[in-house]
């Protein structure tokens, strides 16, 4: 129960500080409220919510050192307070699973942040040396202990760490493949965001769209180029692929309607009716699956089938008015309840 608790916990972090985040980021706060409840209701990101991983606890902590290092680097916010948490976050980020989080997010993120917003003011140097010196420091902690080599689990993990990125491993194209339903019921929202020439003509916030997808597209080349694969590495893409995201939804919200695109609106209608459709076919496919396996009592397969219809009708309903908000808060609210009656 409490690894339980654990891993909830870093999730709710981890989501917490891609919400701060994206409000910085964006300087909206409905974008960063989209993005993340995207991420939240991810079919991965749920999954490592309910299982208890140092992975999520490092990415967790990253989160939170983008959001403080990010801060400190902005206009009128350049404060020692958000170094000294920026340094905090990239210590725990270490002591969590030392390198990973390094490697896949905080890397890409500086070069997004040199190449989109605005660069770093040398004048805080000293916000600088605030966060590389705490860092370091917690860094060094665990080889601080004087018979740190002469413990034996100690040392067993110091060489798995040292061999990780030394032992290659061999991976086809379909490592790569649970990218996609890692996203879950966004699957289709994902590849529509993935349009880049079209959306580059259509959106009006142009920097954020393009930071995420830049993001995105780093992560991934880094994970390519890693000698050594895990699937635990696909999660710190789901970071800038909620932003990737949230800035088509929020666009939808703002256009249709009003003399939006047709190739835009179709999209819109091709993926808010096909949530509709999947969640009136869900009982079907949870009588078999759930209930029949004996997962899940009859009252409480009933419940959720009779809840499942009616957030069917109002899926139709939001798409028919064109509110992507709407969609949005509809699946969130159908898989909270599908969590707490499972």
């Amino acid at each position: 129960m409490t690894h339980r608790l654990i891993a909830a916990a870093s999730a709710t972090i981890f989501i917490f500080f891609c919400y701060l985040l994206g409000k910085e980021i964006s300087r909206r706060e409905d974008f960063a409220w989209i993005a993340a409840l995207l991420l939240c209701t991810s079919y991965r990101f749920i999954l490592f919510g309910r299982i208890p991983s140092d992975v999520l606890c490092s990415h967790a902590a990253m989160a939170g050192a983008l959001f403080f290092m990010f801060c400190t680097f902005k206009e009128h916010q350049g404060t020692y307070l958000s170094a000294i948490l920026g340094g905090l976050c990239l210590g725990l980020s270490y002591l969590s699973n030392q390198w990973l989080s390094f490697f896949i997010l905080l890397l890409p993120f500086c070069i997004v942040f040199l190449l989109f917003y605005r660069p770093i003011e040398w004048r805080r140097w000293r916000q600088i040396l605030i966060i590389l010196a705490i860092t370091l420091f917690m860094v060094c902690i665990p080889y601080l202990h004087l018979d740190f080599m002469n413990n034996e689990p100690y040392r067993y993990v110091f060489g798995k760490k040292c061999l990780l990125w030394t032992t290659g491993s061999h991976y086809s194209w379909s490592f790569y493949i649970p990218i996609l339903w890692s996203m879950g019921a966004w699957t289709f929202l994902f590849l529509i965001s993935l349009l880049l020439s079209f959306w580059t003509k259509q959106l009006k916030d142009k920097q954020t769209y393009l930071s995420a997808f830049v993001w995105l597209l780093l992560q991934f080349v880094l994970i390519s180029a890693a000698p050594q694969k895990d699937i635990n590495y696909l999660l710190p893409l789901m970071l800038p692929t909620a932003y990737l995201m949230s800035s088509i939804v929020v666009h939808w919200k703002e256009s249709l309607g009003r003399r939006s695109h047709h190739l835009a609106e179709q999209l819109f209608l091709i993926n808010s009716y096909a949530l509709s459709a999947i969640c009136l076919l869900l009982p079907i496919i949870g009588y078999w699956l759930v209930y029949r396996a004996g997962y899940m009592i009859f009252d409480r397969y009933l419940l959720l089938s009779i809840y499942t219809f009616i957030i069917s009708g109002c899926l139709f309903i939001a798409s028919w008015k064109r509110t992507p908000y709407f969609i949005i808060y509809s699946l969130t609210a159908l898989l909270c309840v599908g969590e707490v009656m499972m």
